[in-house]
């Protein structure tokens, strides 16, 4: 009897040892493509929605997480759009500039973040000049 429990704890033994195994990919490489005219950073007001068109993959064939667009003024995030990205695609989306108070005509930053499965981030960065709309 103890012969085939000897044998049996064996042969968890090494089921577990030969289970784990080190296809751990590495963090990826996030590649995001703006299309020429998907963001018009010209003659964008406050209290807009900004359309943008981005082509997103990964050159080391890790699946995809978010893309995120978000709208600073100086250090403060003001807008976040996030959009689930699946597959390797173009996406669309929009992001609401706000119209605030005590914010005078000035230049925003508008930031893209595409994010993998393995925590790979690539970003890109837009000055944004805005304006008040005239009534």
């Amino acid at each position: 009897m103890k012969k085939h429990i000897y044998t049996l704890m064996g042969l968890f033994l090494s089921l577990f040892l030969y289970s784990c195994s080190d296809d751990d990919k590495g963090p990826g490489n996030p590649v995001m493509t703006i299309e020429s005219d998907a963001v018009e950073l010209e003659n964008v007001m406050f209290g807009d929605s900004l359309s943008f068109n981005i082509g997103v993959a990964d050159a080391d064939n890790v699946p995809l997480s978010t893309l995120k667009a978000r709208l600073f003024f100086s250090d403060e995030m003001v807008s976040e759009t996030v959009i689930r990205t699946k597959t390797y695609d173009e996406y669309e989306g929009k992001i609401y500039i706000p119209f605030l108070k005590d914010i005078p005509n000035g230049t925003a930053t508008l930031v893209f973040v595409l994010q993998n499965i393995n925590l790979g981030i690539t970003e890109q960065e837009f000055e944004l000049p805005l304006t008040r709309p005239e009534y």
